[in-house]
């Protein structure tokens, strides 16, 4: 006697992830890391006047000239560059925007400098990236 299965299968619930792989550490032959991943930032701007966060407060910038001399200063780019993206993207009506590669594969220390400043609508996204301690080396034989 068989049980059919498929009456039950909208009733389970299912969650698809994805899990990436730490990629081990390597070492030359005095034990010297020369790769290891390293965990970097990307900023994510939110931009709709719509998203708001806890206690009622603005999770959106709402200063676009503020932010982008802020973010200019840390990130040693141009104000002008930084607020001509965010008010591009603001005028065209999107949620959230990048700030582009200056916004990219930040370090910990950069982004702690940013959220020292508390900019409602700048958030994180986490991100592992290849690091070689000793640079980038080409072996020639």
């Amino acid at each position: 006697m068989f049980t059919d299965l498929n009456p039950y299968i909208d009733s389970v619930s299912f969650i698809k992830k994805n899990i990436y792989a730490n990629r081990g550490l390597i070492f030359d032959s005095n034990g010297i890391v020369v790769a290891q991943d390293e965990e970097v930032y990307n900023i994510i701007c939110f931009l709709d006047e719509g998203r708001i966060g806890l206690f009622n407060k603005p999770a959106y910038i709402e200063d676009l000239e503020y932010t982008s001399r802020v973010l200019a200063t840390i990130l040693e780019t141009e104000p002008e560059d930084i607020y001509s993206i965010l008010s591009n993207a603001k005028m065209k009506g999107y949620y959230q925007t990048e700030i582009g590669n200056i916004g990219r594969n930040l370090s910990e220390e950069t982004k702690l400098k940013i959220e020292e400043y508390a900019i409602p609508g700048v958030e994180f996204t986490t991100s592992d990236k290849r690091y070689y301690p000793l640079g980038d080396l080409t072996i020639v034989w």
